[in-house]
């Protein structure tokens, strides 16, 4: 019987504890004016970009789905986020282009083998009481996990900033979290047995 209860207890305690997933919501107030976008990492999604002309600022001020602060930068340029654990299942941010309207801008999001698996042309409009071309992207899955988005821009103007803001989104965590706290599950029976014995 005393077995059948720390079986139980383990089992609750392991479920309580394994997280099915781990979700992000970035604004960027959490980090300081001025931060470089390459290399920074903001609950678990690291950003990339390939010059220092591309970091958290105040850019376009509020309009309907981006706020300063912001991740602004060189519309010339890939930004890439990284995801953590096994990848993204869910993602969704604003976009913001400083140049004419409409502007296209393409989303790209890379499986673990770094295939795209979607390659999502959007076009950015000036919303009704708004300034500058803006879009708000959406994804969730339909079975694979993004480890990896980059954001290109066509036909960028000379000067043409992007800003991005309010990212949100849901991790899985890497198999082998769920297969440590199983292994540790695992251990509390054989305690348990080796106890009643």
């Amino acid at each position: 019987m005393k077995l059948r209860a720390l079986l139980g207890a383990a089992a609750f305690a392991v479920a309580l504890s394994t997280p099915a997933h781990a979700q992000f919501d970035i604004t960027f107030d959490e980090v300081a004016a001025g931060t470089l976008a390459d290399g920074l990492t903001i609950e678990g999604v690291t950003f990339g970009f390939p010059t220092t002309d591309a970091a958290v600022g105040f850019g376009p001020g509020c309009i309907v789905w981006v706020c300063d602060p912001s991740l602004e930068g060189d519309v010339s340029r890939i930004l890439s986020m990284s995801f953590s654990g096994a990848g993204a299942y869910k993602l969704g941010f604003g976009i913001a282009r400083s140049g004419p309207a409409p502007a296209t801008t393409f989303v790209a999001l890379y499986d673990a083998s770094n295939v795209a698996f979607l390659v999502r042309e959007l076009t950015l409009t000036v919303p009704q009481g708004g300034i500058f071309p803006e879009l708000r992207f959406n994804w969730t899955s339909m079975g694979q996990f993004a480890v990896r988005a980059e954001i290109r821009h066509a036909s960028p103007e000379p000067f043409e900033r992007f800003a991005l803001d309010n990212i949100q989104g849901t991790v899985v965590p890497e198999p082998g979290t769920v297969a440590l706290l199983g292994t540790g599950l695992v251990g509390l029976v054989l305690a348990g047995r080796r106890r009643s014995a």
